[in-house]
């Protein structure tokens, strides 16, 4: 297959732009990776994405269904985090949604691969009320 096209122009400025304002005022590149994840979560509509992800799943699941999602950051997890308590009544009628775990990486799995060190596993079950 043909090479995938360069990243457009725009791009390219806005990376650099983001790297001379982070290097002048002397951030860190953390700073760098959230902009540049923030921008991605806005191009690409992540939040909403991972809403309606939400519900579809639990939409095909059966009753004793288990619904399992993992966040790699903080914004994502607290989307889930809601959703698995209350705001799945928004959507779906005649659902429960029970929270049975929350799962963090252990400091063993943060020292050999430290970009787990954010990642939660949440589980849930569906129960289908009458």
């Amino acid at each position: 297959p043909p090479p995938p096209p360069p990243p457009p122009l725009f791009f390219f400025q806005a990376e650099d732009g983001i790297r001379y304002i982070v290097r002048s005022r002397g951030l860190g590149d953390v700073y760098k990776r959230q902009i540049f994840r923030g921008i991605r979560i806005f191009i690409n509509n992540e939040f909403e994405e991972l809403k309606k992800g939400l519900i579809s799943s639990i939409q095909v699941l059966k009753d004793k269904g288990i619904l399992a999602v993992i966040s790699f950051h903080s914004a994502e997890d607290r989307i889930v985090k809601n959703f698995f308590r209350t705001e799945y009544r928004n959507f779906l009628d005649g659902i429960n949604l029970k929270n049975l775990h929350k799962i963090k990486p252990s400091k063993e799995e943060k020292s050999i691969n430290p970009r787990s060190r954010s990642a939660i596993l949440r589980i849930g079950e569906v129960e289908y009320v009458s």
